[in-house]
Order: C-alpha cells, then sequence, then structure tokens
C-alpha cells in the first residue's frame, strides 16, 4: 500500500518495503509535476548514482550544442544523455529513476 500526503509545497510518501521503490519513483513523478523537483536536487541524486550534470555555457545555440544539459558516467567520462546539449531536465529526472 503506498499513500501519498501533499501538505503545503512538501510530498511525503508511506510504504511498505515492498513497494518503497514504487513510492519513490511515484513521488520523483509527483515532485516533476508540480515542479518542485529543481536543478541542484538532480545534481545530488545524479551524484549518488556516479553520474555528473554538465550544463552548456554556450552563449549562442547552434546544430552541435542546443543549450541545454547533458549526463555523464563518472567512471568512464561517457555521455548517456544529451551528446548535444540536448536533455531536460525532466528527461534527465526520467532516466535516473
Amino acid at each position: 500500500m503506498v499513500a501519498l500526503n501533499l501538505i503545503g509545497n512538501r510530498c511525503f510518501w508511506h510504504a511498505g518495503r515492498a513497494s518503497g521503490r514504487l513510492a519513490k519513483r511515484l513521488l520523483l513523478g509527483l515532485r516533476l509535476l508540480m515542479g518542485l523537483t529543481n536543478e541542484s536536487t538532480l545534481r545530488a541524486r545524479a551524484r549518488k548514482l556516479g553520474y555528473s550534470i554538465h550544463k552548456s555555457r554556450s552563449r549562442t545555440i547552434n546544430e552541435d550544442n542546443l543549450g541545454k544539459y547533458a549526463l555523464v558516467k563518472e567512471d568512464s567520462n561517457s555521455v548517456v544523455l544529451g551528446e548535444r546539449f540536448d536533455a531536460s531536465l525532466e528527461e534527465i529526472a526520467e532516466y535516473l529513476t
């Protein structure tokens, strides 16, 4: 059984051991819908999982740099999402779940 409670701008979830993972995914999805997941939260989550988020520093948008984000695997230093800096924060959050 999973229960989500909304209090102000905070979300609380309660679940048993078997449904804890489902509850975390539901909470992340709910936070995305409510706009509560920000860049620093995603950066911390990515760091825990062995990734880093790189933001484009280019002032001009061209075909090789679309001005958004890239997700990089730290141990191999390879881009896993947003090779042309074309990944949004929502796409990165979905990939990390």
